[in-house]
């Protein structure tokens, strides 16, 4: 059985864009044991995890730049055969405002 997961997140969808040049790693990365996945926010760290009506799991990634573009990977863990080829997340659709627009200052009709 999966015992862990790997959540990695990056501004490149190589996931190289930290590290060094011949140690490129991604910008973010967690591991989290399938055990806690049962409730949100079991290590009370901030991270939300837990399963929604459809069965799905959800990780909340924190400190994401607003008008950035990210790719996000996740990898399984068991002790038979270690960690498995990381699958890479399917893009949403919502993207956070950079800011809220201005009031409109005049208008004429």
């Amino acid at each position: 059985p999966v015992v862990r997961y790997r959540v990695d997140w990056d501004t490149s969808a190589t996931f190289d864009s930290a590290g060094a040049v011949d140690a490129p790693a991604p910008v973010g990365t967690a591991v989290v044991e399938a055990s806690q996945l049962a409730g949100a926010d079991p290590q009370g760290d901030g991270l939300a995890n837990s399963t929604d009506a459809t069965g799905l799991y959800r990780f909340r990634i924190e400190g994401l730049e607003p008008g950035s573009r990210y790719w996000v990977r996740v990898a399984a863990y068991n002790a038979a055969r270690g960690w498995g080829e990381a699958a890479v997340a399917a893009p949403t659709q919502g993207v956070l405002p950079v800011a809220l627009p201005a009031a409109p200052t005049s208008a004429t009709a």
